[in-house]
């Protein structure tokens, strides 16, 4: 990793959101992770972040208010986060949100993993991982992470 990263996580399971941070300690002890507990929440910390611009988002898709695949459009449609990397972040890989997610511009689809072991080393693989070079997966075997 290259420099401490700023990321941004929006999911409303407090659970999750506990299992990520601790993910992110233990990957990333200098970054900063800015938590919201819904799309509507991410959307005004993304509208206020001035200088704290993301360098990733991960948004799970059932939350209340607007939800994350809602929250993606929105994002996507702001031109100065084009270049942010965002992650549907999700309990589910039901064909349908991978689809909308996919379509909306969504740079992975990432299935939450129920171990920490892989969810550091996804998370990891995510932080070190050149944006630069992506081409936009159109394979979904590509598009979608899986745990394991």
């Amino acid at each position: 990793m290259q420099f401490p990263k700023k990321i941004y996580l929006s999911d409303d399971d407090l659970d999750d959101v506990e299992f990520f941070q601790l993910a992110v300690a233990d990957v990333c002890g200098k970054c900063s992770l800015i938590v919201s507990n819904n799309g509507e929440e991410l959307l005004s910390q993304l509208g206020n972040c001035g200088d704290n611009m993301p360098d990733i988002i991960f948004l799970d898709v059932n939350m209340p208010k607007v939800n994350g695949l809602e929250a993606l459009k929105r994002i996507k449609d702001i031109q100065q986060f084009h270049s942010v990397p965002v992650i549907v972040y999700s309990t589910t890989s039901n064909d349908v949100f991978v689809n909308d997610a996919h379509k909306l511009g969504a740079n992975f689809y990432f299935v939450k993993p129920s171990d920490l072991s892989l969810l550091r080393s996804k998370i990891q693989l995510l932080l070190n991982f050149d944006w630069t070079s992506l081409t936009f997966p159109t394979d979904f075997s590509q598009f979608v992470l899986k745990a394991g």
